[in-house]
Protein backbone atom coordinates (compact mmCIF):
# COMPACT_ATOMS: atom_id res chain seq x y z
CA UNK A 1 0.00 0.00 0.00
CA UNK A 2 1.21 3.52 -0.77
CA UNK A 3 -0.46 6.65 0.56
CA UNK A 4 0.57 10.12 -0.63
CA UNK A 5 -0.03 13.26 1.40
CA UNK A 6 0.24 16.64 -0.33
CA UNK A 7 1.34 19.24 2.22
CA UNK A 8 -0.22 22.71 2.09
CA UNK A 9 2.93 24.73 2.71
CA UNK A 10 5.18 25.26 -0.33
CA UNK A 11 8.55 23.56 -0.59
CA UNK A 12 10.38 26.86 -1.01
CA UNK A 13 9.62 29.57 1.55
CA UNK A 14 9.28 33.25 0.61
CA UNK A 15 12.18 34.35 2.79
CA UNK A 16 14.44 31.75 1.14
CA UNK A 17 13.80 33.21 -2.31
CA UNK A 18 14.49 36.78 -1.19
CA UNK A 19 17.57 35.57 0.72
CA UNK A 20 18.93 33.84 -2.39
CA UNK A 21 18.59 37.09 -4.35
CA UNK A 22 20.46 38.98 -1.61
CA UNK A 23 23.27 36.39 -1.70
CA UNK A 24 23.45 36.75 -5.47
CA UNK A 25 23.65 40.56 -5.12
CA UNK A 26 26.58 40.22 -2.70
CA UNK A 27 28.32 37.78 -5.07
CA UNK A 28 27.83 40.16 -8.03
CA UNK A 29 29.19 43.06 -6.00
CA UNK A 30 32.29 41.07 -4.95
CA UNK A 31 32.88 39.82 -8.50
CA UNK A 32 32.67 43.41 -9.76
CA UNK A 33 35.44 44.44 -7.32
CA UNK A 34 37.96 42.31 -9.19
CA UNK A 35 37.91 44.22 -12.46
CA UNK A 36 37.96 47.73 -13.95
CA UNK A 37 36.19 50.71 -12.42
CA UNK A 38 33.47 50.86 -15.11
CA UNK A 39 32.68 47.16 -14.77
CA UNK A 40 32.75 47.42 -10.98
CA UNK A 41 30.33 50.37 -11.11
CA UNK A 42 27.97 48.43 -13.41
CA UNK A 43 27.96 45.38 -11.13
CA UNK A 44 27.53 47.58 -8.03
CA UNK A 45 24.49 49.36 -9.51
CA UNK A 46 22.95 46.03 -10.53
CA UNK A 47 23.63 44.54 -7.06
CA UNK A 48 22.12 47.60 -5.35
CA UNK A 49 19.06 47.25 -7.61
CA UNK A 50 18.61 43.62 -6.49
CA UNK A 51 18.96 44.65 -2.82
CA UNK A 52 16.52 47.57 -3.29
CA UNK A 53 13.90 45.30 -4.83
CA UNK A 54 14.41 42.77 -2.01
CA UNK A 55 13.86 45.49 0.58
CA UNK A 56 10.99 47.45 -0.95
CA UNK A 57 9.34 45.28 -3.62
CA UNK A 58 10.06 41.70 -2.52
CA UNK A 59 6.65 40.60 -3.88
CA UNK A 60 8.21 40.82 -7.36
CA UNK A 61 10.49 37.92 -6.46
CA UNK A 62 7.52 35.82 -5.33
CA UNK A 63 5.94 35.77 -8.80
CA UNK A 64 7.34 32.77 -10.66
CA UNK A 65 7.72 34.53 -14.05
CA UNK A 66 9.25 37.72 -12.62
CA UNK A 67 11.57 35.72 -10.41
CA UNK A 68 12.78 33.70 -13.40
CA UNK A 69 13.42 36.93 -15.37
CA UNK A 70 15.53 38.30 -12.51
CA UNK A 71 17.44 35.02 -12.26
CA UNK A 72 18.16 35.04 -16.02
CA UNK A 73 19.43 38.65 -15.75
CA UNK A 74 21.71 37.69 -12.83
CA UNK A 75 22.98 34.68 -14.78
CA UNK A 76 23.65 36.79 -17.90
CA UNK A 77 25.64 39.32 -15.84
CA UNK A 78 27.80 36.57 -14.37
CA UNK A 79 28.16 34.78 -17.71
CA UNK A 80 29.21 38.06 -19.39
CA UNK A 81 31.87 38.53 -16.73
CA UNK A 82 33.00 34.90 -17.16
CA UNK A 83 33.57 35.52 -20.88
CA UNK A 84 35.60 38.66 -20.07
CA UNK A 85 37.73 36.67 -17.59
CA UNK A 86 38.38 33.92 -20.14
CA UNK A 87 39.33 36.43 -22.87
CA UNK A 88 41.85 38.32 -20.72
CA UNK A 89 43.29 35.14 -19.15
CA UNK A 90 44.46 37.21 -16.20
CA UNK A 91 42.97 35.36 -13.25
CA UNK A 92 42.06 31.70 -13.91
CA UNK A 93 40.88 31.24 -10.29
CA UNK A 94 38.33 34.00 -10.84
CA UNK A 95 36.98 32.30 -13.97
CA UNK A 96 36.56 29.05 -11.99
CA UNK A 97 34.80 30.92 -9.17
CA UNK A 98 32.40 32.64 -11.57
CA UNK A 99 31.70 29.34 -13.36
CA UNK A 100 30.74 27.86 -9.96
CA UNK A 101 28.53 30.88 -9.24
CA UNK A 102 26.78 30.38 -12.61
CA UNK A 103 26.18 26.72 -11.78
CA UNK A 104 24.83 27.65 -8.33
CA UNK A 105 22.51 30.19 -9.96
CA UNK A 106 21.11 27.52 -12.30
CA UNK A 107 20.51 25.18 -9.34
CA UNK A 108 18.83 27.98 -7.37
CA UNK A 109 16.55 28.72 -10.30
CA UNK A 110 15.57 25.05 -10.54
CA UNK A 111 14.97 24.99 -6.77
CA UNK A 112 12.82 28.13 -6.89
CA UNK A 113 10.64 26.71 -9.68
CA UNK A 114 9.20 24.43 -6.99
CA UNK A 115 7.95 27.51 -5.13
CA UNK A 116 4.28 26.73 -5.78
CA UNK A 117 4.44 22.93 -5.87
CA UNK A 118 3.35 21.19 -2.66
CA UNK A 119 5.61 18.89 -0.67
CA UNK A 120 4.69 15.21 -1.03
CA UNK A 121 5.02 12.66 1.78
CA UNK A 122 4.55 8.98 0.94
CA UNK A 123 3.79 6.14 3.35
CA UNK A 124 5.17 2.93 1.86
CA UNK A 125 6.14 -0.57 2.99
CA UNK A 126 9.79 0.51 3.33
CA UNK A 127 8.93 3.54 5.46
CA UNK A 128 7.92 7.17 5.07
CA UNK A 129 9.50 9.18 2.26
CA UNK A 130 9.58 13.00 2.26
CA UNK A 131 10.11 14.10 -1.35
CA UNK A 132 12.40 17.13 -1.09
CA UNK A 133 14.03 19.11 -3.93
CA UNK A 134 16.83 16.77 -5.01
CA UNK A 135 17.14 14.13 -2.29
CA UNK A 136 14.38 12.12 -0.67
CA UNK A 137 14.38 11.88 3.11
CA UNK A 138 13.63 8.35 4.28
CA UNK A 139 12.12 7.66 7.72
CA UNK A 140 12.12 4.01 8.72
CA UNK A 141 9.14 2.44 10.47
CA UNK A 142 11.62 1.30 13.16
CA UNK A 143 12.16 4.93 14.18
CA UNK A 144 8.47 5.64 14.78
CA UNK A 145 6.34 5.13 17.88
CA UNK A 146 3.09 6.17 16.19
CA UNK A 147 1.51 7.85 13.18
CA UNK A 148 -1.59 9.95 13.62
CA UNK A 149 -3.90 11.44 10.99
CA UNK A 150 -6.55 13.82 12.31
CA UNK A 151 -8.06 17.12 11.19
CA UNK A 152 -5.96 17.18 7.99
CA UNK A 153 -2.76 16.92 10.07
CA UNK A 154 -0.18 14.17 9.63
CA UNK A 155 1.76 13.60 12.86
CA UNK A 156 4.81 11.35 13.20
CA UNK A 157 5.85 10.55 16.77
CA UNK A 158 9.37 9.13 16.97
CA UNK A 159 10.66 6.68 19.57
CA UNK A 160 13.12 9.29 20.85
CA UNK A 161 10.10 11.45 21.83
CA UNK A 162 10.33 14.13 19.15
CA UNK A 163 7.61 14.58 16.56
CA UNK A 164 6.94 16.16 13.17
CA UNK A 165 3.66 17.56 11.93
CA UNK A 166 2.39 18.64 8.54
CA UNK A 167 -0.98 20.03 7.47
CA UNK A 168 -2.01 18.33 4.25
CA UNK A 169 -4.44 19.27 1.50
CA UNK A 170 -5.53 15.84 0.42
CA UNK A 171 -4.55 12.19 0.65
CA UNK A 172 -5.45 9.27 -1.58
CA UNK A 173 -6.78 7.13 1.34
CA UNK A 174 -9.09 7.45 4.31
CA UNK A 175 -7.68 8.32 7.74
CA UNK A 176 -8.79 4.99 9.25
CA UNK A 177 -6.99 3.02 6.54
CA UNK A 178 -3.82 5.06 7.06
CA UNK A 179 -3.90 4.60 10.84
CA UNK A 180 -4.43 0.84 10.55
CA UNK A 181 -1.70 0.49 7.92
CA UNK A 182 0.81 2.58 9.89
CA UNK A 183 0.06 0.76 13.16
CA UNK A 184 0.58 -2.60 11.43
CA UNK A 185 3.89 -1.47 9.90
CA UNK A 186 5.18 -0.09 13.22
CA UNK A 187 4.16 -3.27 15.07
CA UNK A 188 5.76 -5.49 12.41
CA UNK A 189 9.06 -3.59 12.61
CA UNK A 190 9.01 -3.50 16.42
CA UNK A 191 8.54 -7.30 16.48
CA UNK A 192 11.45 -7.65 14.04
CA UNK A 193 13.71 -5.68 16.41
CA UNK A 194 12.50 -7.74 19.43
CA UNK A 195 13.13 -11.02 17.60
CA UNK A 196 16.66 -9.90 16.70
CA UNK A 197 17.44 -9.65 20.41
Amino acid sequence: MQVDFFIKEPQVKKHQIVGFHLLCAIALFLVGLTHTYALHLTFTIFALGIIGIALFKSAWYLNRLTNTIFRVAEFLFLFFFLIICIQFKGMPWLAILIAWLCLMLILLTMFEQRMHSPLRISLEDKGIIVHKFIVKKHISWKQLASVNVQHNTLTLVFKDQHMKQWVYDNANAQAEEVLAYAAAQIEKNTLAITNDW
